[in-house]
């Protein structure tokens, strides 16, 4: 493989001297607070890239690996990435292709947390991972940083609607239309998605799961105030409000059963609430979710969290109007889908609970994603996205467009000084009228849509 040098924000990929068509190196990223995980893929360009709706994008999966980033104590996120390209080339296969960063014209690297200006602050480490100054280090072309649902979102772009969802209600998605998502796990993530004239849709991150939570019923009520007591070391309102991510989500199942145990102490089973006292923190969801069949309490924990998750949804179409579809994601979508799709259950009754506006709902095409790679699946969408934006897969139209640049520029100094741009047949002709440059002036004006 040609090793290529980096070059600058809007510079074409430099292309193998043996090779008409170029070969594009995309760099894939999930970086959580824990682990780091990388894909690295090719594509061999036969012409103008295409992203379709309901298609994977194109490449093939060179390489790819995962690191604690915990085995990284006193470095930076870069010397990850380093390091992923020296697991690659350490590999003795014909059949994996050596590379090295600055041979990758994009990456996308998805990331637990806000991004600000291509830049994300670790709360649980030292790092703060800057895209500019990863590409400046590494020598990748351009590094673009997304939040995690951000890339979830991209996904969504990926799905079989047949193969891959579950279908809650009889609706067609309109063309064109906003899409959003709402998926708990270990919070609660939301994003939603616009359409543009460029790859099709623009997905634009949200911390909705940090929105208050909103009780419905009595029962609801009487558990806001139990969660304003468990929490209230915790936040800094003198309300001491509370967010739907202390219920939806995998830590808010088990504080749901909590709850319930104070309410209905002869209901307790004694061998599980030793059992769920004794687990690790992360553990008592599952182990809820598990026992909900022989347990009483654990049984309407699942029913109050499905409610809860239903209501927020509903709240997610009412804000977006996502005809273009509504998609239930996360771990803990596929683990209930049985409590969700159930028409007479509490997902769905909360989720059409909207009072005068219900009926807007009726309209929105929900599904519930049976897949859980959208966020790797993501990640790439938005490399090759990134290379249609920079116009890389269109050579012949951006060498076209490098010329009309350098055409512009002589005719720009000859309105500026008066003087006729020098070619041989200004000299010849001694013409200083510049005008016969003004088709050159318009390829310009138009550069920033070809490109």
């Amino acid at each position: 493989m040609t090793h290529q040098q980096r070059g600058n924000d809007g510079d074409a990929p430099p292309l193998s001297p043996n090779r008409k068509v170029p070969k594009y190196l995309m760099l894939g990223g999930d970086v959580g607070g824990s682990n780091a995980r990388f894909k690295l893929y090719q594509y061999l360009h036969e012409g103008e890239i295409e992203l379709r709706r309901g298609v994977m994008p194109p490449g093939d999966v060179v390489f790819e690996k995962w690191y604690r980033n915990s085995d990284f104590e006193g470095k930076q996120f870069v010397d990850i990435v380093k390091q992923f390209f020296a697991d690659l080339n350490a590999i003795e296969d014909p059949n994996v292709p050596t590379a090295q960063a600055k041979d990758v014209q994009v990456a996308c690297l998805a990331v637990a947390g806000p991004v600000s200006h291509n830049t994300v602050t670790f709360s649980n480490r030292d790092w703060v991972l800057d895209g500019h100054q990863i590409a400046q280090e590494t020598g990748i072309h351009k590094v673009c940083m997304v939040n995690d649902f951000v890339a979830l979102g991209y996904g969504l772009l990926t799905l079989c609607l047949k193969t891959e969802c579950i279908t809650l209600n009889n609706v067609e998605p309109q063309d064109e239309a906003p899409m959003a998502c709402v998926g708990p796990g270990t919070g609660l993530g939301e994003c939603f998605l616009t359409h543009d004239s460029f790859d099709g849709y623009m997905c634009f991150e949200s911390e909705g799961g940090h929105a208050e939570y909103a009780p419905r019923t009595d029962k609801d009520i009487q558990m806001l105030g139990f969660m304003k007591d468990k929490f209230a070391a915790k936040c800094s309102s003198p309300n001491r409000r509370v967010s739907v991510e202390r219920i939806v989500s995998g830590p808010g199942i088990a504080n749901v059963y909590e709850f319930l145990e104070t309410q209905h102490p002869e209901k307790v089973d004694p061998e599980f609430h030793d059992k769920f006292v004794a687990a690790a923190h992360d553990k008592k969801p599952q182990l809820v979710a598990e026992n909900a069949a022989s347990c009483e309490l654990c049984d309407e924990a699942m029913n109050v969290f499905a409610g809860a998750f239903g209501s927020e949804a509903g709240v997610a179409g009412l804000k977006w109007m996502p005809f273009g579809g509504l998609f239930l994601t996360g771990g803990l979508t596929p683990k209930n889908i049985d409590r969700i799709k159930n028409p007479d259950g509490a997902f769905m009754t909360a989720y059409y609970d909207k009072g005068r506006v219900s009926p807007y709902l009726l309209d929105i095409p929900l599904y519930a994603v049976m897949v859980e790679d959208l966020g790797e699946r993501g990640a790439h969408w938005k490399a090759v996205a990134m290379i249609k934006e920079m116009g890389w897969d269109k050579p012949s139209t951006l060498a076209r467009a490098m010329s009309g640049v350098q055409s512009f520029t002589g005719a720009v100094r000859g309105l500026v000084t008066g003087a006729p741009p020098v070619t041989k047949s200004a000299k010849k002709k001694k013409d200083k009228d510049w005008r016969p440059y003004l088709p050159y002036i318009a390829a310009a004006a138009t550069l920033g849509s070809a490109v």
